[in-house]
């Protein structure tokens, strides 16, 4: 289930989409106390600079639980699950060159932090940073 809305205003332009995922699945069914789902969106501010020139801000986010089950060798068909907690956020700012109607160049640059949680065996974390530069092509037939 989500929702999304966009508008422009003169050069100015937003977008923004929500979406949670409920995962509904035999094998969770036995585990009733474990929450599995993911909630994600975006949210994005643009402005045409001329009729090739876009610059824009665009802000992240990821979240929800996730499992994994995992069996010992001794007992192959006993699952056990693995309660994760998953977070992930990002902001960036690009720019975009309409070579044509059906081609753009982009260049993005982009900062994510993570935090991961383990929740079912022993509370543990793990939170990191990630910086990256990105070129693409987006191409439209």
């Amino acid at each position: 289930m989500g929702s999304d809305i966009s508008f422009t205003w003169g050069n100015f332009w937003f977008e923004s989409e929500f979406i949670k995922v409920l995962y509904d699945s035999y094998t969770l069914k036995s585990f009733p106390d474990i929450q599995h789902g993911r909630t994600f969106g975006y949210t994005t501010f643009g402005y045409n600079a001329s009729s090739r020139w876009t610059l824009y801000v665009l802000l992240q986010w990821l979240g929800g639980d996730n499992v994994s089950f995992i069996s010992t060798p001794q007992n192959p068909s006993q699952l056990t699950p693995i309660n994760l907690s998953l977070q992930s956020n990002s902001a960036s700012i690009g720019v975009s060159y309409r070579v044509n109607n059906g081609i753009a160049l982009k260049a993005q640059f982009q900062n994510t932090s993570f935090e991961n949680e383990v929740l079912s065996v022993a509370t543990s974390k793990l939170q990191s940073d990630l910086t990256q530069f990105l070129l693409g092509i987006t191409v439209n037939f």
